[in-house]
């Protein structure tokens, strides 16, 4: 009788599920051509001689061999060595993986005692966020192992955000994370405190500045970005109240897709959010939803200043009674008598409660360039101030544009814009033009 562990070399392999973790330069490019045949590999004899060929190739790397989520699958992973590297990285993150970032970190990795792989690697990492208009730093320990149906991970950090559009706001947070090994479905236990720092006399200062909150969360996130028409669905549902004085519940979901079309290329993008409080308590402005600017991916809206649209506070006085006519949402109004509250300066854009938005991209190259044109509808409204469809109708914003951009690696652009609002609202933050980035796929 064999023994239990020994396993036949024509067992056959439905699925080779290749995760390149930490390299980079050529020993990331030679590992990720190495993963095209591991790929292919048919039965567990053939995995195992592409594993010692590939092995010998990568002198720098360690490979990590596992089980994978599914009867049939195996899950192999390339890694550094033991030791510190650097690696470099522009993509997306947020939701998780939707946002541009851009994002430096360091892992070090001790060495193993005895046979197998190091038991912890330990990363620390800083990104800056464009989306947000964040700086965060991280500290996050995991095991290397790739074996284990569920990775666990434990990750501390400081930030802050809202560094050019303000208010600024501080940040630390905790977060025990679990996560499968295809990286599909994610589990986060977190704390986290705020501080937020407005001006004096701004609008902000009659919400929550300071703000402690204990959630649980589930993350999806389905990529195809390798096929010829990427695809990603990803959605959040988030519950917080346990401890702190947050006490919500929070939705977001985000679907994108691109394809090829008369030699260029075509983008739609969908993006829906909903948070709600609990308990009689605030919404903080953290957790609120923003809509405008040109960078990031979920609340970008060419056309408009970032957080230049939605629920918004403006300072105001009252005039003297006068004759004439001004422009309101429904057109132009008759004034006949009374007085008239006037605005003395710029709004404060506080946020809304519920948020969607439309947008198609088309792209056509040209030499090393771009030439890009656009379409986007999109709404931001706080619900409990909707009495009717009207009232919803008269929200919407939309806005139609072109452009020229240069691609970056490994997807994304960097844009110069031209946009026409189309559909607008009076106190909204108009940029006719604007310069934007992308990382990752995302046009």
């Amino acid at each position: 009788m064999p023994p239990q562990s020994y396993i036949a070399a024509d067992t056959p392999v439905n699925d080779v599920r290749v995760f390149v973790d930490g390299l980079h330069g050529q020993t990331r490019q030679a590992a990720l051509e190495a993963a095209q045949r591991l790929r292919s590999a048919t039965t567990l004899g053939r995995l195992n001689a592409e594993l010692i060929e590939v092995s010998e190739r990568l002198p720098g790397a360690a490979v990590d061999v596992g089980p994978g989520a599914n009867k049939g699958s195996v899950s192999v992973t390339f890694r550094p060595e033991h030791g510190c590297h650097l690696v470099a990285n522009a993509g997306n993150e947020g939701l998780p993986g939707l946002n541009s970032a851009f994002s430096l970190r360091v892992d070090g990795t001790p060495a193993a005692e005895g046979e197998g792989p190091p038991p912890l690697r330990v990363s620390a990492e800083g990104r800056c966020c464009l989306e947000e208009e964040a700086m965060r730093c991280s500290l996050t320990a995991s095991p290397t192992k790739h074996s284990w149906p569920v990775m666990p991970s434990l990750q501390l950090g400081v930030g802050m955000a809202g560094l050019m559009t303000h208010p600024l706001r501080t940040e630390s947070s905790g977060h025990l994370i679990f996560t499968d090994v295809l990286g599909r479905h994610t589990l986060k236990l977190s704390a986290a405190s705020r501080d937020l720092r407005p001006k004096e006399g701004s609008a902000f200062l009659k919400l929550p500045l300071q703000s402690s909150k204990t959630s649980v969360s589930y993350h999806f996130l389905k990529d195809s970005s390798a096929s010829s028409q990427p695809q990603r669905l990803a959605a959040c549902l988030e519950l917080a109240g346990l401890l702190g004085d947050v006490t919500l519940g929070r939705f977001e979901a985000c679907w994108m897709r691109q394809g090829p079309l008369l030699g260029g290329r075509w983008q739609l993008r969908g993006e829906l959010g909903v948070a709600k409080a609990l308990g009689g308590s605030t919404l903080p402005l953290e957790e609120r939803f923003f809509l405008g600017g040109a960078s990031g991916g979920l609340q970008r809206f060419l056309g408009f200043a970032a957080h230049g649209l939605g629920p918004a506070s403006f300072e105001q006085r009252e005039s003297k009674a006068r004759f004439g006519l001004v422009k309101g949402l429904g057109g132009l109004n008759a004034i006949r008598s009374g007085s008239v509250m006037e605005r003395t300066g710029p709004g404060s854009f506080l946020g809304g409660d519920t948020r969607a938005s439309v947008e198609a991209v088309l792209s056509f190259p040209l030499g090393p360039m771009q030439l890009m044109s656009f379409g986007t509808l999109g709404l931001l409204v706080n619900r409990s101030c909707l009495k009717s469809m009207d009232d919803l109708s008269q929200n919407f914003r939309a806005s139609l544009g072109a452009g020229v951009g240069y691609p970056l690696p490994g997807g994304g652009h960097l844009a110069a814009t031209f946009s026409l609002p189309i559909q607008a609202v009076e106190g909204d933050a108009l940029r006719p033009f604007q310069v934007s980035v992308s990382f990752g796929n995302q046009l």
